[in-house]
């Protein structure tokens, strides 16, 4: 299974679950957010984003960037994990939130 994560790879809960499904066997996709970035080895990093939050002013070139690699990367999952307000995103793949 395709598995795409939006979340911040410095977070120890975000290495977990990235582990967890790459032992299972499963494709892992990372889109990482926050100032820094951790190399999960065996997910497939995609973009790194200083901010994904509506507020921000580069909100929506990041959301459009985002929606083009889900739609190259077509997964059959996407986890957002402590991003907010993301809901310009999630009408086309099923969706599982962390928070």
């Amino acid at each position: 299974m395709k598995l795409l994560f939006i979340a911040d790879s410095t977070s120890i809960h975000t290495q977990r679950w990235v582990n967890y499904f790459i032992e299972k066997g499963h494709q892992v996709y990372l889109i990482t957010i926050g100032l820094k970035r951790e190399i999960i080895p065996g997910a497939t990093h995609l973009a790194n984003f200083d901010r994904f939050y509506y507020v921000s002013p580069s909100f929506f070139p990041v959301l459009m960037k985002t929606r083009r690699i889900l739609r190259a990367v077509r997964p059959d999952i996407v986890h957002g994990h402590f991003i907010h307000r993301i809901s310009l995103l999630y009408h086309t793949y099923p969706w599982t939130f962390g928070t």
